[in-house]
């Protein structure tokens, strides 16, 4: 059912600051940054295969959930369902519809691959990004969004 583990999607009270750490201290790519909506989710690349972190400043909790993409949303749902899991929350990721839950004490998540480029959507965005932060930084103290 599980295809791949594509991302760890971790809680983080101040997002930038968790960033910075990774960057700065374990060498990791920030891949994308957006804030928008009141809310702030970067994607780091770790290493050169494996899942991107997420991390996200609306996330609950404590604990990762690791994502798992599947061939099919709707199957592996109902899946979840005879397996008796109960508590699915179902929510929209860029990339396609996701659906969180525990399991065995993990929290974990399945979510189809519907829009295969929102991930190179998202970088190229956040190269814009970048870009306007490092000009508005030149040009002295100013607010951009990026959003």
């Amino acid at each position: 059912m599980l295809l791949s583990l594509d991302f760890l999607y971790a809680p983080s009270a101040d997002v930038d600051r968790a960033v910075e750490r990774w960057v700065g201290g374990l060498g990791a790519v920030l891949v994308w940054r957006i804030a928008a909506l009141g809310t702030v989710v970067a994607a780091l690349r770790v290493a050169e295969t494996g899942p991107l972190l997420l991390f996200a400043d609306h996330l609950e909790g404590e604990d990762p959930i690791a994502i798992h993409r599947v061939a099919d949303y709707g199957v592996a749902v109902a899946r979840l369902r005879e397996l008796g899991v109960r508590e699915l929350r179902e929510v929209e990721l860029p990339p396609g519809p996701c659906a969180t839950f525990s399991l065995t004490g993990m929290r974990l998540g399945v979510y189809e691959l519907t829009r295969p480029h929102a991930v190179e959507q998202l970088a190229a965005r956040g190269s814009r990004s970048s870009a306007r932060r490092r000009a508005a930084a030149s040009r002295g103290p100013s607010v951009v969004y990026d959003a």
